[in-house]
């Protein structure tokens, strides 16, 4: 029930109850209310009818006050409230912008650009440095506290500031503004043609789980660089789209990633490409040194590096044996070691020396395959299939 017909249900109550008292000290009963119209004078009357006789204002608690009137009011007000009118319907709030589900959610994406970003072991600053996010790293959310996200990436499981990562839609649009388009095969393995057809020639397979940076795209092929310096198409319908993303790394890690990135420079510095790493104990390591240094002098890091990639090369070959003793110490093949002056230099070769031997042996070759050398003041390269010329020294093959 309204408040206004609340209301028009108490006042008509309180009129009846006044009617009653007003008969009550009259001495008589109300039995009728009737309307009668005077026309002549174009008004409305009112009489109030009792049993036995007609009064004007049979008491003094009626005088001046048309009941008649203030009853009709009375009802006229519990009519209007009673109605069929529609209750007020609350405000209804703005309905919640609609949520579009991305592949990040759940996941943080660094949004440094260079240098790197420190993964805690607690979400504070105060807490050690476990590991790191280099640019275009990701890692799956755990949890958030104080501005923190504790993810899990790669093998680490820490904490890195809310500051630098985002999340979700916006993740999705930092990582198609900043980085590459990029494919993941997303089966066991998937052929490499020269063309963007099923007709095209196979020249090669993929592995599942690998990812390339998208070269080209043709009728729903990718063409992709599947070995340095050879590229290929890969149907699209067996393949993931989206942006190359690492992973976080441990301090060890970190150390192994930094060391990598040295040789690349070096091996683009000095015309050289990087290999397998070749295993030695830190004694081999000094006799690989010393030999270097008899062998190519101690002012030039390229002509030590050379030698110490023979040593390398002879061997993977095998036929002076596979050990670097064996190598090194093969009968008339150097020098210095004949007649015994690389003794000298085991205990405490020179810096640059060391440094060679250690970059061949972490991979970094700058004269490919060859297998011998000789001073460039006595060497005939006319005899030579092909050879290089290497801090004084003619490395060749025969």
């Amino acid at each position: 029930m309204s408040s206004k017909v609340k209301y028009a249900v108490v006042g008509l109550l309180s009129l009846l109850m006044l009617v009653c008292m007003t008969g009550m000290a009259g001495g008589n009963d109300v039995t009728t209310v009737l309307r009668t119209g005077d026309k002549k004078a174009g008004s409305e009357n009112t009489t109030v009818k009792y049993s036995n006789k007609e009064s004007q204002a049979p008491s003094a608690m009626l005088v001046g006050i048309d009941i008649q009137e203030m009853l009709e009011a009375q009802v006229d007000i519990l009519l209007a409230g009673s109605g069929d009118e529609p209750a007020e319907e609350p405000e209804s709030a703005e309905e919640p912008e609609e949520i579009i589900p991305s592949a990040f959610d759940g996941i943080a994406v660094v949004t440094i650009n260079e240098a790197y970003l420190r993964v805690r072991a607690d979400a504070t600053t105060e807490s050690a440095t476990i590991g790191r996010m280099y640019p275009q790293s990701k890692g799956t959310i755990l949890e958030e506290k104080n501005g923190w996200y504790h993810i899990s990436s790669g093998n680490v499981d820490g904490w890195i500031s809310k500051e630098f990562a985002v999340t979700g839609r916006a993740a999705e649009e930092f990582v198609k503004a900043n980085y590459d388009e990029a494919v993941t095969v997303a089966t066991e393995v998937l052929r490499v043609r020269l063309e963007p057809s099923v007709d095209g020639a196979f020249v090669d397979y993929v592995k599942e789980g690998k990812t390339y940076p998208v070269l080209g795209e043709e009728n729903g092929w990718y063409l992709i660089e599947f070995r340095p310096g050879m590229t290929g198409y890969i149907s699209g319908e067996y393949v993931t789209i989206g942006a190359e993303l690492a992973n976080a790394m441990t301090m060890d890690e970190v150390k192994a990633y930094e060391r990598q990135k040295e040789l690349e420079a070096k091996a683009e510095r000095y015309g050289g490409y990087l290999r397998e790493k070749t295993w030695a104990s830190e004694e081999q390591v000094y006799l690989l040194a010393a030999l270097c240094r008899h062998e190519a002098g101690h002012r030039s890091y390229e002509g030590a590096l050379a030698v110490a990639n023979v040593v390398i090369n002879r061997m993977r070959n095998g036929y002076w044996g596979t050990s670097m003793e064996s190598v090194i110490y093969a009968p008339n093949q150097f020098q210095y070691v004949n007649d015994g002056a690389l003794n000298a230099y085991l205990a405490n070769p020179p810096a640059i020396c060391i440094e060679a031997a250690r970059d061949a042996l972490d991979g970094l070759n700058n004269i490919s395959d060859y297998l011998f050398f000789r001073s460039a003041k006595t060497a005939d390269v006319s005899q030579f299939t092909s050879w290089v010329n290497v801090g004084g020294n003619i490395f060749y093959k025969k």
